[in-house]
């Protein structure tokens, strides 16, 4: 079924499906595996409660193992042999529903993970992934009684550090509990609500809740993908800050497809409803060596150097205060030279240039500045 993850991971791309709150043996479970298997993706990721109701050991192959057996390795079930190339193509995060169970003993036993299984992080082409134990059960999550901040626990501080180190083009956190969400059943957990785009996450998946949202906070993308089988939610409350889409009303999954510049997200309802498409990219390098030389006819020659890569076009910006720009022209991927006209003599005039990308912009340029004059 699958073309090997280690070749793969020497590759610039990756694709991986995105499930949550699915375990539970139901025909919708069956319905969001068939939909996920169709996409044959590198890898199946999960968003926790992996097996209702109770995570017990007496369920959770039936939960599990028969719709997604292909991917797991090394797989014990009585569903098939397991992932074909000896690899595990299947990385899910601990639920509440897991941990109702003592000690999450059959997810634990169950599952072959990095790390110490609760929390850890592999990587797959130009994605780093982290998950993260989010439920108060977590022993390094110092929820329940220890008075301390979550964001300065032990997990906590181990995702900050692996984030910290990691050169990744893209860095994807994932857990059960959704830091920001607009539902009703549970909506926000204030605990989760770390700073991850501070910590260098480029998106932070989760999902708890039985329905689909994406959130945009500054930079950086939320999502809660909790549909792929359990009853949904399709309730919403007061949106929540930066609640883009939501949507309650079929089950489904994410596919996602990443490159070294790009990585979109899609939500797709296993009718074939695509409900949401997001992307985001690696913007232009920054334009350096901008240079403003004065010439004849009180105009001004602007050259800089850029690298072309994912570059759509230049903004040139002009100021008169040095504070104030307004875009006075913008050029071609390949121009790196421009001439302002028609200036007025003995002004001072401060330039800067931005490079534009498809769906990201370089910062600006260093800005230089000239006096317009007028030369015989």
């Amino acid at each position: 079924m699958f073309e090997p993850l280690e070749s793969r991971v020497l590759m610039s791309a990756a694709c991986f499906a995105v499930i949550g709150d699915f375990g539970d043996g139901s025909p919708a479970e069956a319905a969001v595996a068939k939909l996920v298997n169709g996409w044959r993706p590198d890898l199946v990721v999960t968003t926790g409660d992996d097996n209702y109701p109770v995570g017990a050991a007496a369920t959770i192959d039936s939960h599990i193992g028969k719709f997604y057996h292909n991917y797991i390795y090394p797989y014990h079930g009585a569903y098939g042999a397991g992932s074909a190339d000896g690899v595990n193509h299947f990385f899910p995060s601990l639920g509440n529903h897991d941990w109702y169970t003592a000690g999450a003993k059959p997810y634990l036993n169950y599952f072959a993970l990095p790390g110490n299984e609760r929390y850890y992080t592999y990587t797959a082409g130009p994605v780093q992934f982290f998950c993260v134990d989010s439920d108060p059960h977590e022993p390094d999550l110092y929820y329940v009684d220890s008075g301390k901040s979550t964001a300065n626990s032990p997990e906590a501080r181990w995702l900050h550090s692996a984030l910290a180190a990691s050169t990744a083009a893209w860095k994807i956190v994932y857990c059960h509990q959704p830091p920001f969400s607009s539902g009703l059943t549970h909506g926000s957990s204030p605990w989760m609500q770390w700073p991850f785009a501070q910590w260098g996450a480029s998106a932070v998946l989760s999902g708890h809740e039985h329905n689909y949202e994406r959130i945009i906070l500054g930079s950086l993308p939320y999502f809660v993908d909790g549909s792929g089988g359990a009853e949904l939610y399709d309730k919403f409350g007061t949106p929540v800050t930066g609640s883009k889409v939501r949507d309650g009303q079929d089950h489904g999954a994410m596919l996602v497809n990443a490159t070294r510049t790009s990585i979109s997200f899609q939500y797709i309802a296993t009718n074939g409803r695509v409900v949401d498409r997001y992307t985001l990219s690696k913007a232009p390098a920054v334009p350096a060596q901008l240079k403003a030389v004065a010439a004849a006819g009180r105009a001004v020659n602007l050259s800089w150097q850029a690298s072309a890569a994912r570059v759509m076009q230049f903004r040139i910006q002009r100021s008169t205060d040095g504070r104030t720009f307004a875009t006075i022209a913008t050029v071609g991927p390949a121009t790196r030279s421009y001439q302002d006209k028609s200036l007025m003599a003995g002004t001072r005039y401060t330039y800067r240039v931005r490079a534009l990308g498809a769906t990201a912009n370089s910062a600006v340029s260093v800005a230089v500045a000239v006096v317009a004059r007028k030369v015989a």
